[in-house]
């Protein structure tokens, strides 16, 4: 009995915490410079897009090896405004060479 009393009143102070902790941001990106891989698709297109969208004042550097995607991805960005900035370079950082 006992046992299932300090599972729940676990299981409470877990999601309390996870309320807590997603009422505030968990990392500040105003003011910043972020650079995200593999930016023309899936993922970090997407990662490209929250962190646009989320932060008040932030620069992208955006790195694929498809730029045609990137600067689509570019413009899409630049649309909404903000005064952000996005700079597109064409990378592939999986060449070692």
């Amino acid at each position: 009995m006992v046992l299932v009393a300090v599972a729940v009143l676990l299981a409470l102070w877990l999601l309390y915490q996870a309320v807590r902790f997603t009422g505030r941001r968990a990392f500040a990106l105003d003011g910043k410079v972020v650079v995200i891989t593999g930016a023309a698709s899936g993922i970090g297109r997407r990662l490209a897009q929250k962190v646009f969208n989320e932060a008040r004042d932030v620069t992208l550097a955006l790195l694929d090896i498809d730029t045609k995607a990137l600067k689509t991805l570019q413009k899409e960005l630049l649309q909404t405004g903000g005064g952000k900035q996005v700079f597109v370079y064409e990378c592939n950082v999986a060449d070692h060479g």
